[in-house]
C-alpha cells in the first residue's frame, strides 16, 4: 500500500486571492517530511469540490495530487476505508508541530501511513516566523524546513516549476534586466505604513532611486486594481453575486460552472489604462466588513488611478506583456491562476526584486524571496 502525507489548505480566501502564501508553507512542510522519510509519501491537497489550488493546472508540485476529500481506499490493511481520516491504526496527525518529536516516522511506534498535516494557528505561526505577533529576525526564525534546508542545502519549493515551457520561456525574455516589483493593497494584515508622502510619490521615489542605479526597467505585480467585492468568499455569493455561481452551492461547483459565469468575471482581469481608480483598502481577510459594505452601497477606499502615470514615465511590463506574446486562449478560471504564476515568476526571474512599496510583505512575496535563494545556490555551484 502507498504512504500519504495529506495536506489541509490554510485560508483560501477567494479565486482572487487564494493565499497562495499560506497554503505553500504548509505544502513546503508536508514535502520536507516526505524528504526526512526518503521520499516514501504521495502528497494529497484537498481541493474541496472546485480547484482551491489551481495553480497546480500551470506548476509541478513534485509527488502531488489534489483531491476533493481525504478518505481511506479500500485497500487499507487496517480500515478497508470503512474509517474516515482520524479514526484510522495507520495515522498520523499534525496539528501541534511540537508534539512530533521527531518527524521521521520509520522506527516510530506506530505504522505512518497515513500522515495529516493539519492547520493550525500555532504551526502557521511557526513556518512565517511569528511569534505572538511580532515577525521574528532571521536569527531567530528556525523550523523543520529550515533547518533541513541548511543541512542539504535545497528547499523543497526549489522543485516547483512551470509545466508549459513556452509560457516559462517567454516570462524570463519578458523580464530579463528589468526589476520586479510588488505593490500590495491594504489588507487585514498589511497597511500603508510611511507617513507624511502618498503612496505615489513613494513609490516613484524607489523607481528613482533604481534609475541611478542603472536598472530603468521595470515588472509590475500587484492586487491594487482588484475591487473588494471580487474578495468575498465563496458562500457570500448568493447574498452579493447576480450571475450563476451566487444562485448554486459553493460545494456544488465545478470548473466549467465558474469558467461560464460571465456575470462573475466582469472586470476581473486589469488593464492599467483602462481602470479609473485603485482599491487601496482590499480589506481583504475581513469579508463580512465587505458584504456589509457592498450591500449598504457605502464607498471603498480608492484613490484615482496614479499607477497610468507610472507607466506613461518609466518602463513598466506587467502579466499583459507576457500574455500577449503567449498568444494562447485561456479561459477566465484557468487565465486568473495563470496570471498568478506569471506575476510569482515574472518576480522570480527579475533582475532584482523589491516588495519594498509602503507596505508590510506577505507570504506570497515570501515565497518569491525564498525561491530566488534557488539561483544563488546554482550560481556559486559553478
Amino acid at each position: 500500500m502507498k504512504k500519504y502525507i495529506l495536506c489541509d489548505t490554510p485560508a483560501y480566501t477567494n479565486f482572487h486571492d487564494t493565499s497562495f502564501g499560506n497554503r505553500i508553507l504548509f505544502w513546503e512542510f508536508a514535502q520536507t517530511i516526505n524528504k526526512l522519510n526518503n521520499y516514501e509519501y504521495t502528497i494529497l491537497v484537498k481541493s474541496e469540490g472546485h480547484e482551491k489550488w489551481g495553480e497546480m493546472h500551470w506548476l509541478e508540485y513534485p509527488n502531488t495530487f489534489s483531491v476533493t476529500e481525504f478518505k481511506f481506499p479500500k485497500t487499507c490493511r487496517c480500515c478497508k476505508g470503512t474509517n474516515s481520516v482520524g479514526e484510522c491504526m495507520n495515522y498520523i496527525q499534525i496539528e501541534d508541530y511540537s508534539k512530533i518529536e521527531n518527524f521521521v516516522f520509520e522506527n516510530s511506534n506506530r505504522n505512518a501511513n497515513w500522515v495529516h498535516v493539519m492547520y493550525s494557528q500555532k504551526t502557521f505561526n511557526w513556518l512565517s516566523g511569528v511569534d505572538n505577533g511580532r515577525k521574528l529576525s532571521s536569527e531567530e526564525f528556525t523550523n523543520i524546513v529550515l533547518e533541513t534546508y541548511k543541512e542539504t542545502n535545497h528547499r523543497p519549493i526549489f522543485d516547483i516549476e512551470i509545466y508549459d515551457k513556452k509560457l516559462e520561456t517567454i516570462i524570463k525574455k519578458e523580464v530579463e534586466n528589468r526589476v520586479g516589483l510588488h505593490l500590495r493593497s491594504d489588507s487585514s494584515n498589511s497597511v500603508y505604513i510611511p507617513a507624511g508622502v502618498s503612496r505615489k510619490e513613494f513609490v516613484k521615489e524607489k523607481l528613482d532611486r533604481y534609475v541611478r542605479e542603472g536598472l530603468d526597467k521595470f515588472y509590475l505585480s500587484t492586487d491594487i486594481f482588484t475591487h473588494p467585492t471580487k474578495r468575498l468568499i465563496d458562500h457570500q455569493f448568493s447574498k452579493f453575486n447576480n450571475g450563476v455561481l451566487g444562485d448554486i452551492d459553493s460545494f456544488f461547483w465545478t470548473t466549467d460552472l465558474i469558467n461560464k459565469d460571465d456575470e462573475f468575471w466582469k472586470d476581473s482581469f486589469y488593464e492599467y489604462d483602462k481602470e479609473e481608480y485603485v482599491w487601496t483598502g482590499s480589506l481583504s481577510g475581513n469579508p463580512n466588513i465587505i458584504l456589509e459594505m457592498a450591500l449598504k452601497g457605502e464607498e471603498f477606499q480608492k484613490e484615482k488611478n496614479w499607477i497610468k502615470e507610472l507607466y506613461d514615465e518609466y518602463d513598466i511590463v506587467d502579466y499583459g506583456s507576457v500574455l500577449k506574446k503567449y498568444d494562447t486562449y485561456i479561459h477566465n478560471f484557468y487565465k486568473l491562476r495563470c496570471i498568478e504564476v506569471i506575476d510569482l515568476f515574472s518576480l522570480i526571474y527579475s533582475v532584482e526584486y523589491t516588495d519594498k512599496l509602503g507596505n508590510s510583505n506577505g507570504t506570497f512575496s515570501q515565497f518569491v524571496k525564498n525561491y530566488r535563494e534557488k539561483f544563488i545556490k546554482e550560481s556559486f555551484a559553478l
